[in-house]
């Protein structure tokens, strides 16, 4: 089931009707599903999909290490354990080390899962709109700071005090260089980034 819109929910667990049955509980949330068995499997739908969920049966090291990777390649995706061995190594070490959104059990209850699935869904949506308003705050305060400082540099290139020049440059947040008789009589700390 991929033709819906949208992120998709990763399954992965080495179980295939295991899978095919989650598969069918998770049609009601009108998600792509796609399935993985391996973790080879699971890094490459990773490294090729838009996944906003995965539900994981972190079984062996190999499976715990797709939550781990998961945080760190891409942290806004919500990761969900669903395991039978809760108490296995490979187990605990993806919950101490992926910080999964939450841990649950097998045999599962369908109504807790799958409202897991979709508070997944809304984190992994308010991650990404965070992501993007960051973005834009860091593109709207980039653009004031370089709008202000070339206005600040005409203000100042009309000043009738050469002194005032030198010194007001120094707090300029874009490189500046002022020339004077043709040479460079001053580089401010930006400029010297460069």
């Amino acid at each position: 089931m991929t033709d819906a819109p949208g992120p998709a929910v990763l399954l992965v667990d080495d179980d295939s009707l295991l899978l095919s049955g989650l598969v069918r509980l998770l049609r009601p949330t009108r998600r792509p599903v796609l399935c993985a068995s391996t973790a080879e499997g699971a890094a490459k739908l990773l490294a090729g999909r838009d996944i906003g969920v995965i539900v994981c049966e972190p079984r062996d090291t190999g499976l715990a290490a797709i939550l781990i990777e998961a945080r760190h390649s891409h942290p806004a995706i919500t990761r969900v354990v669903l395991t039978g061995y809760p108490d296995i190594g490979s187990v605990v070490k993806a919950l101490n080390e992926a910080h999964p959104f939450k841990l649950l059990t097998k045999p599962w209850d369908t109504e807790e899962l799958l409202e897991t699935v979709q508070l997944a869904f809304e984190q992994y949506d308010a991650k990404r709109e965070r992501e993007r308003l960051i973005g834009e705050y860091i593109g709207i305060r980039a653009s004031t700071e370089s709008a202000h400082a070339h206005h600040l540099l005409g203000a100042l290139a009309h000043s009738m005090h050469p002194d005032m020049n030198a010194e007001a440059i120094q707090e300029l947040p874009v490189g500046v260089l002022l020339v004077k008789g043709g040479t460079v009589a001053r580089v401010n700390p930006a400029a010297q980034r460069c």
